[in-house]
């Protein structure tokens, strides 16, 4: 079949049809650029920012629905590369050798914000990202609320009797999904001045709040 995006007699004709429908497809690409997992839908809203005097030269925001959503979490909650294209309908009946929906490759972004909400007969999605730039300029990062709750580990003594541990330590949150998730070896992950989550309160009584900690199981 030939490639429509190279026939600029088709292109031409395409772009001069103002009713047409606009749809967006994104595909969750592991660290080697390999697709895992692909979202089509309907484009409703965003845009894709280019500047040649930024570091980060590329910025993605669009907003789709689908009625059809089935994803791992995983695969876009933790891996952050993705792959953005934007498609328009093609309604011209001179030339049904093409398909119906014409991809238009918008380039690979790491997802700086991801969101999902469920209305009563679609799903609408709301992606931000960056060009691979962010990568390395400190723009990629995240954050523990405080109502988070990342688990924690039951354990057993010599007599058999299964104890809850307390939670789990965030340096050893944050370590296990570096490593596991974003696939980055040992030498490349770097943990430093975080301990202890600390939930800072207000206190409106006249009485001093003490905090009493035992030394030796610091």
């Amino acid at each position: 079949m030939k490639n429509p995006l190279l026939d600029t007699t088709f292109l031409r004709a395409l772009d001069a049809k103002r009713n047409r429908v606009t749809y967006a497809r994104i595909t969750s690409l592991t660290l080697d650029n390999l697709p895992v997992e692909q979202i089509e839908g309907v484009f409703t809203g965003g845009s894709i920012t280019i500047d040649g005097s930024s570091a980060v030269r590329r910025i993605c925001n669009l907003t789709m629905t689908t009625k059809n959503l089935n994803m791992n979490n995983i695969y876009w909650g933790l891996t952050t590369r993705v792959k953005v294209e934007v498609g328009l309908q093609n309604n011209l009946i001179e030339y049904p050798e093409y398909p119906e929906i014409i991809w238009f490759p918008q380039g690979v972004f790491i997802i700086t914000d991801f969101k999902t909400s469920n209305q009563v007969n679609n799903y609408t999605i709301t992606l931000s990202g960056k060009d691979k730039m962010c990568l390395l300029n400190g723009d990629v990062g995240g954050n523990f609320n405080a109502e988070t709750d990342c688990g924690t580990i039951d354990w057993q003594d010599e007599d058999g009797v299964w104890h809850l541990k307390d939670p789990l330590p965030i340096p050893q949150v944050i370590y296990s999904l570096v490593r596991e998730y974003a696939q980055e070896p040992d030498n490349n992950i770097i943990i430093k001045d975080i301990e202890k989550g600390l939930e800072i309160l207000r206190n409106n009584s006249k009485n001093n709040i003490y905090i009493i900690e035992d030394i030796e199981t610091r």
